[in-house]
């Protein structure tokens, strides 16, 4: 009986938090405006979401009305970009966004992290500091991936900061904050691993997640060496602090790429581990752990159906980003490339006990982000599609 009323209670809320026209159950393509590559999605309510990304050297914005994705005033460019990208977005309501990401002016000149703010008509730039070179280095290459404003005068953009000529080293974490009138650098208080992702339940409590996999050497040559540098971090109201993710049983390495939190004490990260299939080293395979927004412990997921599609090599799979709205109902996406070599979007759904992946075969694109803004309710874009999730 106490099951039944259960039951109906949830019935009775999805049909007070989902539009009555939302569509079909489960995962569905919605079309975008062409030329948008669309990267990130935020959602205020489902009748409305701001997606921001870039299309050749120029940067795309597009929102959705309950019903379409159409083309929206598009955020202003950097002054003499060689490069520019918007990765992700954040919004407080349809006529406060803020867009993160990082630009270029020269083919062989560092990154600058980048952040633009809407206000429901247009776009205009907010300066964001860089990050100071460490010696020998004269200069630093910065990158923001995620942003989150848990109040009006409070924003936190996290990323990446590595020296300007040291190649594919992992670099460290670079965190931006907002005071309501200006950006300036945060204090991570990690090293080693660049942050990725982001969430927020209040100015007192952030959690930041990121991990990085570095590999050299060669596997034919028996040399080949990984890393796989993770990293945590918690937001008390007044510093940040280093948290911990225990690497699952069997992995060489794993890191969070994605976090949501429900509460100060519920967050849920998503991610990947490095294992070793037949003797070499290398197979990607999605994570899922829950913390208490600073200590996290995940587990490797199982492959879904779709990926063993012939061929020798390992199925490779990653989630990148996760939303969840409450701590029983969770989504999230990342990619995957099957044992033939093919590649697409993986999404999955968590229902409190377990994960379900599921394997999307929309081409060879990934997802890289997802907001729940209601009860089985979500939004996903990534290279240049979106996905919508009824529950």
């Amino acid at each position: 009986m106490v099951r039944c009323l259960r039951l109906a209670l949830l019935a009775a809320l999805v049909s007070l938090t989902v539009p009555a026209a939302a569509g079909a159950a489960g995962w569905s393509a919605i079309p975008t405006p062409s030329r948008t590559g669309l990267s990130g999605v935020a959602c205020p309510e489902p009748s409305w979401c701001m997606a921001v990304g870039g299309w050749q050297r120029r940067l795309t914005a597009a929102t959705w009305n309950g019903r379409r994705w159409t083309p929206a005033t598009a955020p202003v460019l950097p002054a003499r970009p060689v490069g520019s990208a918007l990765t992700a977005v954040a919004c407080r309501s349809q006529r406060a966004c803020v867009a993160v990401g990082d630009f270029a002016t020269g083919q062989h000149q560092p990154y600058h992290p980048f952040i633009e703010a809407w206000n429901g008509r247009r776009w205009r730039i907010q300066a964001a500091p860089n990050a100071p070179p460490r010696a020998p280095y004269r200069a630093t290459n910065s990158t923001l991936a995620a942003v989150a404003c848990p109040g009006v005068r409070l924003c936190f953009a996290v990323g990446r900061a590595v020296a300007f000529g040291a190649g594919a080293a992992p670099g460290g974490p670079l965190i931006e904050r907002w005071n309501g009138r200006r950006w300036s650098l945060g204090s991570p208080a990690g090293s080693g691993s660049p942050l990725t992702a982001l969430s927020c339940t209040s100015v007192r409590a952030c959690t930041a997640v990121g991990g990085f996999q570095h590999e050299t050497g060669n596997p034919t040559a028996n040399n080949q060496q990984v890393t796989y540098p993770s990293l945590v971090e918690r937001w008390d109201g007044s510093t940040w602090r280093v948290g911990s993710l225990a690497t699952p049983a069997g992995a060489e390495g794993a890191g969070l790429l994605g976090v949501s939190c429900t509460s100060r004490a519920i967050c849920m990260g998503v991610g990947d581990q490095e294992s070793s299939v037949a003797g070499i080293l290398g197979a990607d395979q999605a994570i899922g752990g829950v913390g208490d927004g600073t200590a996290f412990s995940a587990s490797g997921l199982a492959y879904p159906a779709g990926v063993e599609r012939g061929g020798t090599a390992p199925p490779q799979t990653v989630l990148t980003a996760v939303a969840c709205t409450t701590s029983v109902q969770c989504a999230a996406v990342g990619r995957y490339e099957a044992t033939n070599g093919a590649l697409g979007p993986l999404v999955a759904i968590w229902n409190g006990t377990s994960w379900t992946q599921t394997v999307l075969r929309r081409g060879p694109v990934a997802l890289t982000s997802i907001v729940c803004p209601a009860l089985g309710w979500c939004m996903a874009v990534g290279d240049g599609i979106a996905e919508r999730w009824i529950g």
